[in-house]
């Protein structure tokens, strides 16, 4: 006989019996009972959920809504489930630890929660906050234990637009081992807002904390006394040292940058990423004959003229072979297990070989597109049967010794540019590559792509995207370079190595890894966010600096340019940027927090 399921009653009845019946050694039976209870119990149940009549009960989703088969949050009938609750409008307070990594939520579970990243911690958080039919309740807060990616890469910028609705009030970046995670992980305490459309005030402050450093399992009674200092920071000062940081800032300031970026770093400087707040101010400059905008930003009383460096230069990613040991070598002492260059290097063409495939553009664009012949004398192609080239694929260090591979540092890696290995990358499918392989399966895509080839031979930076001490930026090979470490091409004929002087100083590393990404990947579309200043009065100082930093590492590639030149160059980029010493200190304080080997081994020595 059918019961009053719209009331709490009738529903706390239903769920309680379908509680008693289920039976986790059968979930198929477990599913179809209920199917046939709620069909009985709760006709509607399929339009209430779905929004719409589906045909028959769908045994699979009352298996996943009920059972909690599925990692999807829609499925979670919180007026059923808690029909108490229904009557106060939602909880009060959820708290969780979300999953993170792995599986992925599908894409109508993405698009009906207004998300693009397919991360399930993302779901579990937009559940909650986002502007639908919410089981938490207006002023109700949210505590969740969830990676730390979300905070600054552009996949999750949408989450984050949606949590601006609402009122942040702690982030903790914690140290990995705090929960054992395999990635970084924050503590986050958001209070929804009262009502859609209410804006946030300015003064309302959210607090940033920087606790990666501190090991709960190594250092327990330092870890809490640190976690206390974060309580009542209604009263507090910003603190930051080479140990933690916890800082106070208005949550408007974040709109000021339109990636929305949760920032764990000095309120002040990050003025420099200011391209939408209401003080954003425009300027124009003449470079070479070019006129282009620029930001002018004030820092301690003065105007510095900022661009974004994709205004001033290009940035692409390369090459992906597909098939890396048919075509790759290695330097023996390099990290990989690539054929030793050491056997073929009587075939590496010369560099005047290779000057003159970049000299000329017709060679230049042939030999992209058909590689180098190995037999054909009478080719322009032919260079005394010789094929390999280096390649970019990104650089490495050694941290433990201090040592970072910026400026100049010679690829270890070559690559095959013979007719035949162009020709196979430009051909070979992912079936056949399977079948030559002894595998089974594949299919017809091609397993290499060719990516903005036509800058192959071109002179550039390029940078190392991945790893904890990524980005590190040096010249290219001027050949052909990976999908791991793109180029960077500079326009407007603007000195190499003066960007090179803004890209390897620690000012550019805490811009970057604090205010447009922090994960240990570096995206090409962060990159060209970096913020780039335009005439300074210091430049042919800096220019000259790293010139003397390459021609030195020319003569030793392990020449420690960081207790040398890099102290100066640091120090000039510092005042072109307008930072006064207590501005210097934060960014010294955050390099430490960050990298404490590399500062170490610099006081060490």
């Amino acid at each position: 006989m059918p019961v009053n399921c719209h009331l709490p009653s009738g529903k706390s009845n239903l769920r309680k019996t379908i509680d008693g019946t289920i039976s986790h050694d059968e979930k198929e039976k477990t599913a179809e009972t209920i199917a046939f209870m709620l069909n009985e119990f709760f006709p509607q149940f399929a339009k209430e959920i779905y929004g719409k009549d589906i045909s028959g009960q769908n045994k699979e989703l009352l298996k996943e809504w009920f059972m909690h088969a599925s990692v999807a949050a829609p499925f979670f009938n919180w007026r059923l489930f808690f029909p108490e609750i229904d009557v106060v409008g939602g909880f009060d307070i959820v708290i969780g630890n979300p999953p993170y990594g792995g599986t992925k939520i599908d894409d109508d579970i993405k698009n009906s929660l207004g998300l693009e990243s397919k991360d399930i911690y993302g779901a579990f958080i937009a559940r909650f906050l986002s502007s639908g039919d919410v089981p938490l309740k207006a002023g109700g807060v949210l505590a969740y234990i969830v990676s730390d990616t979300f905070m600054t890469i552009k996949s999750h910028k949408s989450l984050r637009k949606q949590m601006m609705n609402h009122f942040l009030h702690k982030m903790i970046r914690v140290h990995p081992d705090t929960f054992k995670a395999t990635v970084n992980t924050a503590i986050i305490i958001c209070e929804r807002n009262s009502g859609k459309g209410t804006q946030i005030p300015d003064v309302h402050h959210c607090q940033m904390v920087d606790m990666t450093n501190i090991s709960i399992h190594e250092n327990y009674e330092r870890f809490v006394e640190v976690l206390h200092r974060t309580e009542g920071f209604a009263s507090r000062k910003n603190e930051a040292n080479g140990e933690y940081a916890i800082y106070y800032y208005s949550q408007s300031l974040i709109n000021t940058n339109s990636n929305i970026p949760f920032f764990v770093a000095s309120p002040k400087l990050f003025a420099f990423m200011n391209d939408s707040g209401p003080e954003l101010k425009i300027e124009w400059i003449e470079i070479r004959g070019n006129r282009i905008p620029f930001r002018a930003i004030n820092i301690n009383g003065k105007d510095i003229k900022v661009v974004k460096l994709e205004q001033v230069a290009e940035a692409k990613v390369g090459l992906q072979t597909g098939d890396n040991p048919s075509y790759l070598f290695q330097n023996p002492e390099a990290r990989g297990t690539y054929r030793s260059i050491e056997d073929f290097r009587e075939l590496l063409l010369s560099e005047d070989d290779l000057e003159k495939i970049r000299s000329n553009e017709i060679l230049r664009l042939d030999v992209i597109e058909k590689g180098i012949t190995k037999n054909d004398k009478r080719s322009n192609r032919y260079f005394e049967g010789r094929y390999i080239v280096p390649y970019d694929k990104g650089g490495e260090s050694d941290a433990d010794e201090g040592w970072m591979p910026n400026y100049y540092v010679p690829t270890n890696y070559y690559i095959d540019w013979s007719e035949w290995a162009v020709n196979r990358m430009r051909t070979l499918t992912s079936r056949e590559r399977n079948r030559l392989n002894g595998v089974t399966g594949g299919n017809d895509r091609l397993c290499s792509r060719f990516q903005n080839s036509e800058t192959y031979f071109k002179a550039g930076i390029t940078f190392s995207r991945t790893g904890y001490y990524a980005p590190t930026f040096r010249y290219s090979a001027y050949t052909v370079y990976d999908t791991k470490a793109p180029i960077i091409f500079i326009t407007f004929q603007i000195e190499n190595d003066n960007i090179f002087g803004i890209l390897c100083s620690k000012l550019m590393k805490f811009i970057i890894k604090n205010y447009i990404g922090h994960t240990v990947d570096t995206q090409v579309d962060e990159i060209k966010e970096a913020s780039i200043i335009l005439n300074y009065n210091n430049e042919e100082s800096i220019s000259n600096l790293v010139k003397k930093i390459i021609e030195k590492q020319k003569k030793d590639p392990r020449y420690d340019y960081a207790p040398n030149e890099q102290l100066e160059i640091d120090r000039l980029i510092y005042e072109a940027y307008g930072l006064n010493d207590e501005d210097i200190q934060e960014v010294e304080n955050w390099y430490a927090r960050r990298y404490p080997k590399l500062v170490q081994v610099g006081q060490n020595n």
